[in-house]
């Protein structure tokens, strides 16, 4: 059997509106043909709740110096530097 009515959800993220807007029109293009290929319609229902995510660049250059700085010491991202193999907690 082959249903009358088919829908597919999906969530899409893009880190600027350029590629938002072009996976946007994508979606409807791909969809519309998939089902003009079935002789069927497709009706898109997609929705820009957020705006794309852009990080501050002063906190990622942050970000990045700090986790260069703890790979050359040898220690894990995010380990104490008080952490070690030896000491019991």
């Amino acid at each position: 059997m082959i249903p009358e009515q088919v829908t597919l959800k999906l969530s899409v993220r893009a880190l600027d509106a350029e590629t938002r807007d072009l996976l946007e029109a994508r979606i409807r293009s791909i969809a519309a043909l998939q089902a003009q290929s079935y002789g069927a319609t497709a009706q898109v229902d997609y929705r820009q709740i957020t705006h794309p995510l852009v990080n501050d660049r002063a906190a990622t250059e942050l970000a990045i110096a700090t986790i260069e700085v703890s790979r050359r010491s040898g220690r894990k991202c995010g380990q104490p530097r008080w952490a070690s193999s030896t000491r019991s907690v």
